[in-house]
């Protein structure tokens, strides 16, 4: 059964949405003709029975300003479609005479009909328990016809009549935050996708509340600030707030909800030409736009993000960790050996990950083991030049690698790829690394404990390989081949890149590089991958897990959830486990992907 979706829109048809984009020529009302489009964006060619959809205008003339967008629209091409259906002809029974009128009375008349006709006709507010509707109720209720068609503009300009007398008011956030926290608080589905999409320029009243509230019913916000400023970066996601932004962009981005940069399904962002953050290795899920076409993307983008983080391709990588970490009881490399085979260590792990990631791989996937007994075979015991190694045996796997430095590491992590570092240090200089991490192994190395600057030139150093996986704005995570019990279960932090002088290779394929085969493969076999991994990953089945509610530890396969949640088996009680490489998250969505999705065709 396909995992379900609730998909709140708060969209502003407040009075400063009348005006139009930066330099655009359409008659009025472009911005809010573009958000019934965007609420068609967010539905169309969307089948699955289990996605809900609500819709909140606020900004209108009522008395909070709010009103269910879809409902009023429902309700007034009723009326409308009442009075083509022949009404009309009451009147031609019931008026039996007819007098002559200036022209200024025939206007005076109009306008009269039009008030008689404002009043009978009211938004229909936002009651809770009924705004939600299905995806495919939506979609007619917008298109005005049967599934399926498309959103034309003459439709566009219809719905925006219909609603033009009743909106362009004051900018009410509050109330309609209120509205949305109230039907998300109300879905009781299990496992359903909650996503909140708000769309403003106005200034808000303080929301600072909000956000946590949203957080804890499990609600990820999308949110688009509408500028009238040609001044603006569009198309990109940010991890930080810019002074120069107008006091609403700024609430907006303090509503929007963080990501893991590594989450973030980089191919799909890049080829709509959008860019983002990686500074910080995590980036919020706000634009700021001036273009009602940049406006639909960012929430095209946006649902696409919220609702498939959970991808298995983004996860192959990090969930295959444990092998590498581990190979040092293999007897092959001694602890806290320097030099010798580290270097086949570091590179056949970067070539073996790199290759989990082609799923269907043709000639399937090399074992770690195989690829380095091969480089040692070739290289030797006593070192070699680890970046020459891996530009040699590259390319027998259809492989690319290339030396990168500063800001490269960080957007080839961002991609998922895996980075080679080698570092050089003195015997005097190891002896003050390995005592570091031996008293503080989840410290942070700076320069303060180690400055290799300080070295004198008679000190020969010695080379060793490790590998980048992940970082902050505070530090470089690297995974060293000492065993588990070295240092953070076999992982070590250094403030920089500068600290160690690390040097690093990038090691990826491109689509170029793939067989069609290759390319098609996990459309088909997505689960049947997972339930492989799950049995045959030795950290995932025996690894254990400190509960960070009640602190007891138990068996990493007897926590439940989903990558963004888990359930302790102690005390029952329900905590986040969302950040990239998270074991237990990883091991609680490919049980779930194995067991429960076996049926199904993984997009």
């Amino acid at each position: 059964m396909e995992r379900g979706s609730l998909i709140g829109l708060l969209l502003d048809v407040s009075g400063s949405m009348k005006e139009n984009a930066v330099g655009s020529v359409e008659e009025e009302g472009e911005w809010v003709r573009s958000l019934f489009q965007v609420i068609d964006d967010v539905i169309k060619h969307d089948v699955n029975e289990n996605n809900r959809v609500f819709t909140i205008g606020f900004g209108g003339q009522s008395n909070d300003g709010t009103f269910d967008i879809l409902k009023s629209v429902d309700k007034a091409q009723q009326q409308k479609e009442t009075l083509e259906q022949g009404r009309g002809n009451v009147v031609r029974k019931v008026v039996t005479t007819f007098t002559e009128a200036t022209p200024s009375e025939i206007r005076n008349a109009i306008e009269s009909g039009i008030a008689l006709i404002k009043d009978n006709f009211k938004l229909t507010t936002v009651n809770t328990k009924k705004a939600i509707e299905s995806v495919q109720t939506a979609a007619k209720i917008i298109r005005g016809t049967v599934q399926g068609a498309e959103l034309t503009d003459r439709r566009r300009k219809e719905l925006l009549n219909l609603v033009k007398p009743f909106i362009y008011g004051g900018t009410p956030i509050e109330s309609a935050l209120t509205s949305a926290m109230k039907i998300f608080q109300d879905e009781t589905r299990p496992d359903v996708k909650k996503v909140m999409i708000v769309i403003s320029d106005g200034e808000w009243s303080d929301t600072s509340h909000f956000p946590k509230t949203f957080e804890e019913l499990d609600v990820t916000i999308v949110c688009c600030f509408v500028s009238r400023s040609s001044n603006i970066r569009p198309r990109h996601l940010f991890d930080t707030a810019e002074i120069n932004w107008e006091s609403g962009a700024k609430k907006m981005f303090e509503l929007s909800s963080d990501i893991s940069s590594q989450l973030l399904p980089r191919t799909m962002i890049l080829q709509n030409g959008w860019s983002f953050d990686i500074e910080k290795n995590k980036t919020k899920l706000f634009a700021h736009v001036n273009n009602p076409e940049h406006m639909r993307e960012i929430c095209r983008l946006g649902k696409k993000i919220a609702c498939n983080q959970e991808c298995l391709s983004e996860l192959l990588v990090t969930v295959s960790l444990d092998m590498y970490i581990n190979q040092s009881n293999t007897g092959v490399t001694a602890p806290y050996q320097v030099g010798g085979t580290c270097y086949a260590h570091a590179s056949a792990t970067a070539i073996h990950l790199t290759l989990k990631r082609i799923i269907g791989r043709d000639g399937g996937h090399p074992s770690f083991e195989s690829i380095r007994d091969e480089i040692i075979r070739e290289n030797g015991y006593d070192g070699a030049n680890t970046f020459g190694v891996l530009k040699n045996v590259c390319p027998r796997y259809r492989l690319q690698c290339t030396e990168i430095n500063g800001h490269h590491v960080f957007r080839a992590i961002v991609a998922k790829r895996i980075i080679v570092a080698k570092f050089r240090l003195t015997d005097r200089e190891w002896d003050v690394f390995r005592a570091f991490y031996l008293k503080e192994p989840k410290r942070i190395l700076s320069k303060k404990d180690l400055d290799i600057r300080q070295r004198s030139h008679g000190e020969q150093p010695k080379g060793h390989a490790v590998v980048v996986t992940s970082y902050t704005n505070d530090f470089l995570v690297l995974m060293n081949s000492w065993g588990v019990n070295w240092a953070d279960n076999g992982f070590f932090r250094v403030e920089s890149a500068d600290v160690l002088g690390l040097e690093c290779m990038d090691v990826y394929w491109t689509e170029s590089d793939l067989l069609p085969s290759e390319r098609n493969y996990f459309k088909l076999h997505g689960s049947e991958v997972a339930k492989t991994l799950v049995s045959k990953l030795r950290g995932l089945q025996m690894q254990t897990y400190k509960c960070p509610v009640c602190s007891l530890t138990s068996p990493i396969n007897t926590f439940k959830g989903t990558l963004s949640r888990a359930t302790c088996p102690q005390c029952h009680d329900e905590f986040k486990c969302s950040e990239a490489g998270n074991i237990l998250a990883m091991n609680i969505y490919l049980t779930s992907i194995a067991t429960s999705h076996e049926k199904d065709i993984t997009d």
